[in-house]
């Protein structure tokens, strides 16, 4: 006979789900797949922040506004004009929405008129400017709009677009 000393008891048996309780679910090690998803996340997250930034830059809050005058103040929110008349010059302004300098050294504006819905006689003015400018107004001579109809006007920072606009010349 053997004492109670000696006896080595057999570890009372446990069911697989209580085993399996809390460290895996069907195979999978939960806690494994909580810190693998959590620096997935992580990593998505600063890859959506990094990616905001960049669209946030420069070119992404800067605006271009077509009038029939200089504008003085650029505070003020302005809207593009759609009509101008035959021969007036076309007054536009770059700059961006919070105050910062543009951050370009090349602005370009490109004048198309819509003839049949194709743009005929693309034209273009070009403007090396220094990246500290906060602004950059002027005036599209009235040689640009000669004919009366419908015209494209696009506006460029270092060859990416800012905005697109379709005015009449009537």
């Amino acid at each position: 006979m053997t004492n109670g000393r000696n006896e080595i008891e057999a570890p009372k048996e446990r069911s697989k789900h209580s085993l399996d309780k809390g460290r895996s679910l069907g195979g999978f090690d939960i806690k494994n797949i909580a810190l693998k998803g959590g620096g997935v996340l992580a990593v998505v997250l600063i890859i959506l922040a990094v990616y905001m930034v960049m669209v946030s830059t420069a070119r992404g809050k800067a605006r271009f506004v077509l009038t029939d005058h200089e504008i003085q103040d650029v505070s003020q929110d302005i809207e593009s004009q759609r009509v101008f008349p035959e021969g007036s010059k076309v007054f536009f302004l770059v700059n961006k929405r919070n105050g910062r300098e543009l951050g370009a050294g090349h602005f370009v504006i490109e004048i198309g008129r819509e003839q049949g819905g194709k743009l005929d006689g693309v034209k273009q003015i070009s403007f090396e400017i220094d990246r500290d400018f906060t602004k950059l107004s002027s005036y599209i001579p009235v040689d640009y709009f000669k004919k009366k109809g419908k015209f494209t006007i696009k506006a460029f920072l270092d060859g990416k677009p800012v905005s697109s606009e379709v005015i009449e010349v009537e």
